[in-house]
């Protein structure tokens, strides 16, 4: 989404950005951690959403949904209207990001997002930093080699403190990964040589003692074994 577009959905676009006054007649944010899964979808990648979106989210008794960036707050607050209830992963899209290892640096990807979380405040805590990094067609600014993960490793890091220093409330994710045309076994040295932004989120859920340093780690698992994968973790 370009600068224009994201101005006319409602967030501003200038600065480092100040989290709102919180009003006394909104809700404040829902987030689950209990170990269970949740009935969720993931919404329309556009600045807006339907009538019949509504209407699925309200009569499919949706939990959860995740959302783009790019989407209104105007939608946000319908939907938690329509589902009091309803939780919010954010996915933080960013239109600089392209073919070619086009993509924008920690700073300017941080100076970009950290408004637009603060002007999501009421609605939402978790969000995922960028998607699919390791797309084998190179659409989402990397690609599948291990020097590919390795650099995302050391840009993402760099995007989390920027962030995290801004706006230390947010909870902010590892993307979830592309399948490459293999199969999922050629996913699983890109993971693991991002290791240290990864291994320690999956290890936070299962012992307290361990710190992480992203706070969600999203994933996307079509056609994935889970047992397979929590393993290589």
């Amino acid at each position: 989404m370009t600068t224009e577009k994201y101005a006319k959905a409602g967030y501003p676009i200038t600065g480092a950005g100040h989290a709102p006054k919180r009003a006394t007649t909104e809700p404040l944010p829902v987030t689950f951690v209990n170990n269970r899964v949740r009935i969720g979808l993931h919404g329309r990648n556009d600045i807006d959403f339907t009538d019949l979106d509504y209407r699925l989210v309200r009569d499919a008794k949706i939990e959860t949904v995740k959302m783009m960036s790019q989407t209104q707050v105007a939608v946000f607050k319908r939907l938690r209207q329509e589902n009091p209830n309803l939780e919010f992963i954010v996915r933080l899209y960013d239109d600089r990001v392209g073919t070619n290892h086009r993509r924008p640096t920690p700073a300017e990807f941080a100076a970009r997002f950290i408004p637009i979380i603060n002007s999501l405040r009421l609605y939402a805590v978790k969000f995922e930093v960028h998607n699919e990094p390791n797309h084998q067609d190179l659409y989402e600014g990397w690609g599948p080699t291990l020097t590919d993960a390795k650099e995302f490793k050391t840009w993402f890091l760099d995007v989390y403190q920027r962030i995290k220093t801004a706006v230390p409330w947010a909870q902010l994710g590892f993307p979830g990964l592309a399948l490459h045309h293999g199969g999922w076994r050629g996913d699983l040295p890109w993971v693991q040589a991002c290791a240290e932004a990864v291994e320690a989120t999956v290890s936070a859920v299962t012992r307290e003692t361990v710190q992480a340093v992203a706070d969600l780690s999203p994933g996307h698992p079509a056609g994935v074994p889970v047992a397979p994968v929590a393993r290589a973790l």
